[in-house]
């Protein structure tokens, strides 16, 4: 499953990664892990920082699914909530429920406040 990439916004760059294969991730049965890291470029709307949340992202399947990830699942998770300051990133998984195999694709997508809009499509 390959689900890499980096869009880059004003504020922040959201970016989906390639687990690393050095990292010991233990799967779990009927759950998609997707590592996924975001920073801050610069503070939104002339702050010194930008709010992060796991909020933002949302798993999306051909026959119109919507998830949002799940409390607890892979480790290290990706925080529900962070304030990062300009400069600073965090990494960590999102865990979903694997989309159904009767799903022609599913989409990640990364929505945040500000309206920045990135997908990454898996078929």
């Amino acid at each position: 499953m390959m689900w890499e990439g980096k869009a880059t916004f004003d504020a922040v760059t959201v970016e989906v990664l390639q687990e690393d294969p050095d990292q010991d991730t233990t799967m779990i049965q009927d759950k998609a892990g997707l590592l996924v890291e975001v920073c801050v470029i610069k503070g939104a709307d002339g702050t010194d920082g930008a709010k992060i949340t796991s909020q933002s992202w949302t798993l999306e399947d051909s026959d119109g699914n919507v998830q949002t990830p799940q409390q607890g699942g892979y480790e290290p998770a990706f925080p529900t909530d962070a304030q990062l300051s300009a400069g600073k990133c965090v990494r960590g998984f999102l865990t979903f429920d694997y989309v159904s195999a009767e799903s022609d694709y599913a989409d990640l997508v990364h929505e945040d406040s500000l309206g920045n809009r990135a997908v990454w499509q898996f078929h």
